[in-house]
């Protein structure tokens, strides 16, 4: 756990944007090491699977056990600090600044708890991101919970920790592979976009088979995504993600990690193919359900513009097939 002078101050205190900066930090740093300390163990021993009920407005989705730990521990280190913020959750949100945040959290607790309450080796995570209140990214911390180590975001660099060991080890984030411009790149490209449900499958597969058609045998379509997949953009296993009708609740916890490791991320007008960057809206803030019920219907998060535009070229002609 971090700790420190920063962490002491008293309810009502006035913050500078430093101080804000530093506590969610600190923040980040604590709720990867007690989310790994609470969640490892459970992933291990298969626990936690058992259902709390369906989702309300996605009734196809259940809230497990487990996805309902993280918000009390990032809620607990909130409160012990006194810091005034807005908790946007993945289907509820919570005001713990009195209608005056300093910094607006966005949390997806468990990540691919599907295939987790269906028994598939598919690796969990757990994943956090703040913003200003204007909309401005502060950082995003994405936790391995099979791995034991985090993704981390804090003042545009990014960072791994080993939260294997006490000492919870940093270092810089190693960019495995270089940045792509496009699917035909003769070396390969990796493409994600989730298709385990029929609903996004039918979707991708229909707009995007002549993207793959083209592109070199080395390349590879990983067919899974979220809130976690920011983290291997950020590393560069990943050169573009690819959504239809993607929830706001499975993109901003993670994508400060990629706007940091200079990743384009779009919105794409279906009609036209028009193109607009996609952030945090504080107007969230005022209409919280926007958050927790909204989607983008076509989102792309691209290591290039020029990938990203050629993307959107094969998504026009596979509409106009």
């Amino acid at each position: 756990m971090v700790s420190g002078n920063e962490l002491e101050r008293s309810p009502g205190e006035q913050l500078s944007p430093r101080e804000v900066r530093n506590l969610t930090r600190n923040i980040f740093l604590n709720y990867a090491s007690v989310a790994n300390q609470a969640l490892h163990p459970m992933v291990e021993a298969g626990q936690g699977r058992s259902s709390l009920g369906s989702v309300p407005g996605r009734e196809h989705d259940e809230q497990l056990q487990i996805d309902a730990m993280g918000e009390p521990i990032l809620a607990n280190l909130i409160r012990d600090v006194h810091l005034p913020a807005f908790v946007f959750g993945e289907h509820n949100y919570h005001d713990y600044s009195d209608g005056n945040p300093k910094v607006v959290f966005t949390i997806d607790p468990f990540d691919n708890s599907g295939e987790f309450a269906r028994g598939l080796d598919t690796p969990p995570y757990s994943v956090l991101g703040a913003y200003n209140p204007d909309g401005s990214p502060i950082g995003a911390v994405v936790v391995d919970i099979k791995g034991q180590k985090a993704f981390v975001s804090i003042r545009k660099v990014n960072r791994v920790i080993d939260l294997s060991t006490i000492e919870m080890r940093h270092q810089e984030l190693e960019v495995v592979r270089p940045k792509k411009n496009s699917v035909k790149d003769k070396d390969g490209i990796v493409i994600a976009s989730y298709v385990g449900e029929r609903e996004y499958s039918r979707k991708y597969y229909s707009a995007f088979g002549l993207m793959e058609d083209d592109w070199s045998e080395k390349s590879r379509h990983y067919g899974n995504g979220g809130a976690f997949v920011y983290a291997y953009l950020a590393t560069g296993a990943v050169d573009a993600y690819v959504m239809f009708d993607e929830p706001h609740s499975e993109i901003l916890p993670g994508l400060p990690l990629a706007l940091a490791a200079g990743c384009v991320t779009s919105s794409v007008d279906l009609e036209n193919g028009e193109a607009q960057e996609y952030k945090f809206d504080p107007e969230f803030i005022i209409d919280p359900e926007r958050y927790n019920d909204g989607t983008v219907p076509l989102f792309i998060a691209a290591r290039s513009l020029e990938l990203r535009d050629e993307i959107i070229g094969y998504y026009l002609r596979g509409r106009k097939d």
